[in-house]
């Protein structure tokens, strides 16, 4: 399974077990190089992409599924502006 560009820096499984979401990337502001935060979102059983979802120029430091499985939760850093941001995206 290849994650997004970057690092992998977090790990969710749909609560059912039938997908799995992989947050990736970084940016360094200051160095000026980096990787974009992405999300992809595949099967656990294939491996095959169903989504990617973008993130943004933020670091992701927590991803997570709603309970019922319908949302997609993502936590975003930006240490530079002193910023985080909450991303909620349907799971479908």
């Amino acid at each position: 399974v290849r994650p997004p560009a970057g690092v992998p820096l977090s790990l969710a499984f749909r609560p059912d077990g039938s997908e799995v979401a992989i947050g990736a990337g970084w940016f360094n502001v200051l160095a000026g190089r980096g990787a974009l935060a992405g999300i992809s979102v595949r099967s656990a059983a294939t491996g095959a992409e169903r989504l990617r979802l973008d993130g943004g120029d933020m670091r992701l430091v927590v991803l997570e599924y709603s309970p019922d499985g319908t949302r997609l939760f993502g936590v975003f850093v930006n240490q530079l502006r002193l910023q985080s941001v909450l991303k909620i995206w349907d799971a479908g």
